[in-house]
Protein backbone atom coordinates (compact mmCIF):
# COMPACT_ATOMS: atom_id res chain seq x y z
CA UNK A 1 0.00 0.00 0.00
CA UNK A 2 1.22 3.48 -0.69
CA UNK A 3 0.27 6.80 0.81
CA UNK A 4 1.10 8.71 3.97
CA UNK A 5 1.73 6.55 5.96
CA UNK A 6 1.40 3.07 4.50
CA UNK A 7 -0.34 0.30 6.38
CA UNK A 8 1.08 -3.19 6.56
CA UNK A 9 -1.40 -6.05 6.94
CA UNK A 10 -0.23 -9.46 8.14
CA UNK A 11 -2.52 -12.34 7.25
CA UNK A 12 -2.74 -15.85 8.70
CA UNK A 13 -3.17 -17.99 5.60
CA UNK A 14 -4.79 -20.99 7.31
CA UNK A 15 -8.03 -19.14 8.15
CA UNK A 16 -7.56 -16.04 5.96
CA UNK A 17 -7.63 -13.68 8.95
CA UNK A 18 -5.75 -10.39 9.26
CA UNK A 19 -3.83 -10.78 12.52
CA UNK A 20 -2.04 -7.44 12.48
CA UNK A 21 -2.47 -3.99 10.96
CA UNK A 22 0.54 -1.72 11.47
CA UNK A 23 1.55 1.77 10.41
CA UNK A 24 4.84 1.33 8.52
CA UNK A 25 6.12 4.84 9.37
CA UNK A 26 6.95 5.35 5.68
CA UNK A 27 5.28 6.93 2.66
CA UNK A 28 5.45 3.78 0.54
CA UNK A 29 6.13 0.24 1.67
CA UNK A 30 8.21 -0.86 -1.33
CA UNK A 31 9.68 -4.13 -0.07
CA UNK A 32 9.22 -6.43 2.93
CA UNK A 33 10.80 -9.71 3.95
CA UNK A 34 10.41 -12.12 6.86
CA UNK A 35 13.47 -13.92 8.21
CA UNK A 36 13.38 -17.72 7.93
CA UNK A 37 12.08 -18.33 11.48
CA UNK A 38 9.38 -15.65 11.11
CA UNK A 39 10.44 -13.70 14.20
CA UNK A 40 11.56 -10.57 12.34
CA UNK A 41 10.30 -8.54 9.42
CA UNK A 42 12.24 -5.88 7.56
CA UNK A 43 10.43 -3.17 5.60
CA UNK A 44 11.79 -0.67 3.06
CA UNK A 45 9.90 2.53 2.28
CA UNK A 46 10.38 6.16 1.37
CA UNK A 47 10.88 8.72 4.11
CA UNK A 48 7.77 10.77 4.91
CA UNK A 49 9.66 14.01 5.60
CA UNK A 50 12.19 15.87 3.51
CA UNK A 51 12.45 16.98 -0.09
CA UNK A 52 15.15 14.49 -1.11
CA UNK A 53 14.36 10.85 -1.69
CA UNK A 54 15.42 8.93 1.36
CA UNK A 55 14.82 5.31 2.13
CA UNK A 56 13.69 4.15 5.54
CA UNK A 57 14.44 0.64 6.74
CA UNK A 58 12.37 -0.58 9.68
CA UNK A 59 13.05 -3.82 11.52
CA UNK A 60 10.08 -5.35 13.33
CA UNK A 61 9.86 -8.02 16.04
CA UNK A 62 7.14 -10.36 14.79
CA UNK A 63 7.61 -13.14 17.36
CA UNK A 64 4.22 -12.30 18.95
CA UNK A 65 2.13 -11.87 15.80
CA UNK A 66 -0.40 -14.51 16.85
CA UNK A 67 -1.37 -12.24 19.76
CA UNK A 68 -1.54 -9.24 17.42
CA UNK A 69 1.66 -7.60 18.67
CA UNK A 70 4.34 -6.33 16.28
CA UNK A 71 7.06 -4.06 17.68
CA UNK A 72 9.45 -1.80 15.75
CA UNK A 73 12.99 -2.63 16.90
CA UNK A 74 14.75 0.05 14.87
CA UNK A 75 14.35 2.55 12.07
CA UNK A 76 17.23 3.59 9.83
CA UNK A 77 17.17 6.31 7.15
CA UNK A 78 19.54 6.11 4.21
CA UNK A 79 19.94 8.27 1.10
CA UNK A 80 19.77 6.73 -2.31
CA UNK A 81 17.29 4.86 -4.42
CA UNK A 82 16.95 1.35 -3.02
CA UNK A 83 14.63 -1.13 -4.76
CA UNK A 84 14.39 -3.93 -2.25
CA UNK A 85 15.79 -5.85 0.66
CA UNK A 86 16.04 -9.43 1.81
CA UNK A 87 17.21 -11.32 4.86
CA UNK A 88 20.27 -13.51 4.44
CA UNK A 89 19.03 -17.14 4.52
CA UNK A 90 19.01 -18.69 8.01
CA UNK A 91 19.96 -15.36 9.63
CA UNK A 92 17.64 -13.01 11.52
CA UNK A 93 20.35 -10.42 12.13
CA UNK A 94 21.64 -9.91 8.58
CA UNK A 95 19.98 -8.56 5.45
CA UNK A 96 20.89 -6.93 2.16
CA UNK A 97 19.36 -3.79 0.63
CA UNK A 98 19.89 -3.31 -3.10
CA UNK A 99 19.44 -0.90 -5.96
CA UNK A 100 19.94 -1.24 -9.69
CA UNK A 101 23.72 -0.83 -9.39
CA UNK A 102 24.71 -1.71 -5.84
CA UNK A 103 24.02 -3.78 -2.75
CA UNK A 104 24.60 -2.95 0.89
CA UNK A 105 24.75 -5.54 3.64
CA UNK A 106 23.48 -4.77 7.14
CA UNK A 107 23.93 -6.52 10.46
CA UNK A 108 21.70 -5.93 13.46
CA UNK A 109 23.57 -5.78 16.73
CA UNK A 110 21.87 -4.69 19.95
CA UNK A 111 19.01 -3.17 17.94
CA UNK A 112 21.30 -0.93 15.86
CA UNK A 113 22.43 -1.37 12.24
CA UNK A 114 25.99 -1.71 11.06
CA UNK A 115 27.60 -2.51 7.71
Amino acid sequence: QSGKPSLLRIWRISDQQCINLTNTRTKDADSIDFCDNGNRLVCLGESITGKQTRNTITLWDTSNLETGIMTALLTYTIEGNLYGLQFVPFEDTKFVAYSESSARFFRVKQNTLGD
